[in-house]
């Protein structure tokens, strides 16, 4: 039994510094900041809104509101994909150092990121569309490497392939965004397309569900003890033993 656990569970990897529920509090608090500060850009500009020309608004800074919701989007999609790699080291009960300077620099770029979001959002330019879809390079690169450092200490088949060409799918956008910076940010949406092949590999090599009993056939009942005759069964044992009558009226003797 104790091979048996210890072929299952790999052996912790203790270190200095604080344990895996710390840093998910730690990049749980971060992350939510950082997805609020999101949004100060276009809190600071509430007051050239006029409430009946909300349209004429959204139609003039169109790009400010894109940056928000595409950096928002990235911040939680990169934010689950950190939350599942460390569900998997909290399920197999380790400790692994090498994740702690990954998560450091991961939580650093998800700090920053507001910055090149209200840049890229107040003027979209080669330089400012490079910059900000560079730093989302950045932090798919460290995800990635999240998940690899995870699937290789544990020794599982994750979705690190899957990580690394999300990230090879941001390194295209900046390399794009340094001649067209319109062209870099709508090569995003080829992530989309890149989950939706995933999710569709993911379901098509999924292990069968088992097959349901037949309609009309009733379930079957565990069997349960028969405690009430065991009783019966032990009651006339004893009062053949001391010579009583037994109680259903027969005489234990006889």
């Amino acid at each position: 039994m104790a091979a048996a656990q210890s072929r299952r569970r790999p052996a912790p990897d203790k270190g200095d510094g604080p344990g895996v529920d710390c840093a998910i509090t730690l990049t749980d608090a971060v992350t939510a900041i950082a997805m609020t500060l999101l949004v100060l850009p276009l809190v600071e500009m509430s007051g050239e809104v006029e409430a009946d020309r909300l349209s004429a608004f959204f139609t003039e800074h169109w790009d400010l509101v894109l940056s928000f919701i595409i950096s928002f989007l990235v911040i939680y999609v990169f934010w689950a994909a950190h939350g599942s790699a460390y569900r998997r080291v909290v399920e197999a009960d380790v400790d692994i150092s090498a994740l702690r300077p990954l998560n450091m620099l991961w939580l650093l770029v998800v700090a920053f990121l507001p910055f090149p979001t209200a840049v890229v959002g107040r003027e979209l330019t080669t330089t400012s569309a490079t910059f900000y879809i560079g730093t989302m390079f950045v932090l798919s690169g460290l995800t990635s490497a999240i998940t690899t450092v995870v699937d290789g200490h544990l020794g599982t088949n994750g979705r690190t392939g899957w990580a690394w060409a999300t990230t090879a799918v941001f390194a295209a956008c900046t390399l794009l965004a340094l001649v067209d910076p319109d062209l870099g940010l709508v090569g995003l949406l080829a992530l989309a397309l890149l989950r939706v092949v995933e999710v569709r590999i993911a379901l098509r090599w999924a292990p069968n569900p088992p097959a349901e009993a037949a309609a009309g056939t009733p379930p079957v009942q565990p069997s349960t003890p028969d405690n009430e005759g065991a009783a019966d069964e032990h009651l006339r044992a004893v009062t053949a033993d001391t010579g009583t009558s037994d109680p259903s009226g027969g005489s234990a003797g006889n």
